[in-house]
This record gives C-alpha cells, structure tokens and sequence, in this order.
C-alpha cells in the first residue's frame, strides 16, 4: 500500500512537472514515443488476458496515462506557440499525414478525430456503463447463488464473493475512467484549434512570417501533435472495450 502511495505520489508531482517546466525537445520527443509504447502494451495485455478482473488496476491507469497525456499535449502546445518548433516525431507525423498536401491531410485527421470521438469513445462509454450496470443489478441474485450452493464449503463460498466483489467493483470503476476519458477526446479537439487558430497567430503577428508559410508550418505541427496524442487515446479506447466487453466465464 505504501509502494502504491509513493508511486501516484511520483506520477503526480513528474505530471506536474511536466505542466509547469518547458522542458527539452529531446525529453519531450522520448516521454511522446514512451507514452505510446505504454498504450500499446496495454492493448497487447487486454488482448491476452482471459478475464478483465486479471487487470484490476486497469481504471487507475487509465486515468494515468489520461492525465499523463494531456500534460504531454499541454507541453508540446506550449512548444509549438512559444518556440515555433515541435519534437521531431511530432514533425514527422505531420509530414507522413499531409503528403505534400496541407488540405487533403487537415480533412483526413479531422476525419479521424470526428470519428474517434462519435464512435470510438461514445460506443466505448455506452458498453461501460451497460456493463457496470448489469454487474450491479445482478449482485444480490449473483450472492444468494453462492450462498444457496451447497457443493461449496465455507472458504470457496467466501473466495467467490471476493472475486464477484472485485468484479463489480472493477465494472463500476471502468464506467467511471471511461467518462473522464470522454472529456479528454473533448479536451483533445480544443488542442487542435489551439494550435491551429494560435499558431497562425504567432506566426504571422508575432514571427512576421508570410500567411503561407505559417499556415504550411502550424498545420503540419497541428496534425502531428494531434495524431501523437489522438493515436494515445485511441489505443486506451480499444483497451477499455476489450476488457469492457470480454464476456464472464460462467464456469
């Protein structure tokens, strides 16, 4: 419990750290592609693992790797506006995404972020919260089962209502992670223009560039922050309906 404490303890004060202290692009660059590995893994672990109750810590990462992410939005949003530079992987998603055409590029991620948010993360939230609410509705019929069977003794009796307690509890937290997750697909548009409509800005009022050069400079380091960021978001997404919507063993 004390190794827990101390761990969201660190996690806190590094996301705040991260917020409130520009920090290097070489940092910055390692901490965007170390946040995407971590949301990859965690993918693979929700695919292989045969009951979402394995994962119980899910929730709590979840919101972690959120909050961790917004601060990495936060500090590159802080890089493009104040230095009109961006971490190179950033750079070069933009590059990858555009294709040597700014429109084409802006209405593909557009596209993508539209549909992340209708579908993705609304479909994701709807399976929550039908699944916490099926646990929790099925509780009191689900404990009166183990009480009334007569095939197990006492210890087996009081092992399954920890594993059904862990199981609802585990449900409930998810329907709760999941619409903080929502709000973060939310957060994530406002980003976009931002850096866009912010970009512009500097760059023609204050860097003295020409329109065309700022707008062919701040979309392509709009659409790779976002796609650094949305990609995130979307891998946690198909985590959360995996582990949401893997069906409960009844044997």
């Amino acid at each position: 419990m004390v190794n827990a404490n101390l761990f969201l303890i660190i996690t806190g004060l590094s996301i705040l750290w991260v917020i409130a202290i520009p920090i290097p692009k070489s940092m910055l660059d390692f901490l965007l592609v170390f946040n995407l590995t971590l949301s990859l893994l965690v993918v693979l672990l929700s695919i292989f693992l045969t009951r979402a109750t394995d994962f119980l810590v899910f929730p709590v990462l979840l919101l972690l790797l959120t909050i961790f992410r917004l601060a990495l939005n936060i500090a590159s949003t802080r890089m493009i506006l104040l230095e009109t530079r961006a971490p190179d992987v950033i750079l070069a998603l933009g590059q990858l995404m555009s294709r040597n055409n700014l429109l084409i590029g802006l209405i593909l991620f557009l596209a993508l972020m539209v549909g992340q948010h209708v579908v993705v993360v609304d479909g994701c939230q709807r399976i929550a919260e039908v699944k916490a609410r099926f646990a929790l509705d099925s509780l009191p019929g689900r404990m009166m089962a183990i009480d009334s069977d007569q095939s197990l003794d006492k210890r087996n009796k009081e092992q399954s209502r920890q594993h059904l307690q862990r199981e609802v509890d585990f449900y409930s937290s998810m329907d709760g992670a999941v619409k903080y997750v929502k709000g973060d697909a939310t957060v994530g548009l406002i980003s976009v223009s931002v850096n866009l409509i912010g970009g512009l800005f500097v760059g023609i009022a204050l860097q003295q560039m020409t329109i065309l050069d700022a707008v062919n400079r701040y979309t392509i380091l709009t659409i790779g922050d976002g796609l650094m960021t949305r990609i995130s978001a979307l891998l946690l997404m198909v985590a959360s309906s995996l582990l949401s919507s893997r069906v409960r063993n009844t044997n």
